[in-house]
């Protein structure tokens, strides 16, 4: 009797086993650590900053098809850590180039894999922020402490040159044959270096609000700039300047209209039909980038660092860093009209997301 019941109690714990071995295979919002989807068609990345004072930035990865979220894909493929803070990542063919703000480099990846390819090294003290990729052989990134842009030749992964910039420039976009440099001041600058490809020089300035920090560009090539604000006097915050989004032309440099924001906005992206979205306060607003409005102030809110819009799937990416110290943050994903889709844990202070489709 005795030997009865032990075994009608082992049946039922195997059967509990197995239909929870199941029920966990098929979540669809829990995180794998240390490992990586057997192929990479079309998904996110997902750069995490890492503390300050820690080498311990990390890559994440979304797998679109399966919504599954794989974190530290870096680490498990490759046997080490990104390095000390990871700013950004940009996508390139089958490369993708992490920017790590601290340890002075950019790891050179297969999008596929996740494997090393290359190793950037910039100069001791550079503390690059944002990289384009110009052509498969042609690439630059802003560097805050030496107030320049480097040339990097991507046939050799090497730094080939520097171009002088304004003070501590952050973002970078290529349009109509020529960079635009957003330099921030840390907070003082007010100025895009406009610089030729071709002679890789500055050949125009402009002045537009203070803290340019985002830098971004529509369909028509046409630059939308996020300026923060300048704070000035930490404790006083009435000598504060507002913010805003700046459009120019880059036909011809001119300023074509500006949205001034009360305010300290950061992060800046578009989207489809002239749609834009920035991350202000405890909220994401939306706004027409044709004609420069807002049109819903608060349409998401919660604790966002990262943001941006994935023209494939036409969804809004957002990152919430949570505590910046010791929790791991999410990535949330909204659809065009502001309902949220679905959360998903990553690493330590998320903080941007390349797309990447085959």
């Amino acid at each position: 009797m005795q030997y009865q019941r032990s075994y009608k109690f082992l049946i039922i714990l195997i059967l509990f086993s197995i239909v929870y071995l199941m029920s966990c295979e098929s979540d669809p919002v829990s995180s794998k650590d240390n490992l990586i989807p057997e192929a990479v068609l079309k998904g996110v990345f997902i750069v995490n900053e890492g503390s300050f004072s820690a080498a311990n930035a990390s890559l994440s990865y979304f797998d679109s098809d399966s919504g599954k979220m794989y974190n530290n894909v870096f680490q498990s493929a490759n046997g080490e850590g990104l390095g000390s803070v990871a700013n950004g990542i940009t996508i390139y063919d089958t490369l993708a180039f992490i920017v790590i703000n601290n340890s002075d480099k950019i790891e050179v990846i297969s999008v596929s894999s996740f494997k090393r390819v290359a190793t950037i090294h910039l100069p001791s003290g550079s503390s690059p922020r944002n990289m384009i990729i110009l052509d498969s052989t042609k690439g630059y990134v802003t560097n805050l402490y030496t107030n320049s842009c480097s040339i990097i030749d991507l046939t050799t992964y090497q730094v080939t040159g520097s171009i002088p910039t304004g003070t501590n420039p952050e973002g970078i976009i290529h349009a109509n044959s020529k960079l635009y440099v957003a330099n921030s001041g840390f907070g003082y600058g007010n100025t895009i270096s406009v610089i030729s490809t071709s002679s890789d020089q500055v050949i125009d300035t402009i002045q537009i609000g203070d803290n340019p920090i985002s830098i971004v560009k529509d369909e028509n090539e046409n630059v939308f700039v996020l300026c923060s604000g300048s704070y000035n006097d930490w404790n006083d915050p009435n000598d504060d300047t507002p913010g805003g989004v700046w459009k120019i032309s880059s036909l011809d440099e001119t300023i074509m209209d500006s949205l001034v924001i009360p305010g300290h906005p950061s992060r800046l992206c578009l989207g489809a039909n002239n749609n834009g979205y920035f991350i202000k306060d405890s909220t994401i607003a939306e706004f027409d980038s044709q004609n420069m409005q807002i049109i819903n102030g608060s349409f998401a809110t919660g604790n966002f660092y990262g943001l941006d819009y994935d023209p494939v799937t036409k969804k809004i990416f957002a990152l919430d860093p949570k505590d910046y110290f010791s929790q791991n943050g999410e990535m949330i994903i909204f659809d065009e009209s502001g309902t949220e889709q679905g959360r998903y844990e990553v690493g330590l202070i998320p903080g941007t997301v390349g797309f990447y489709s085959k």
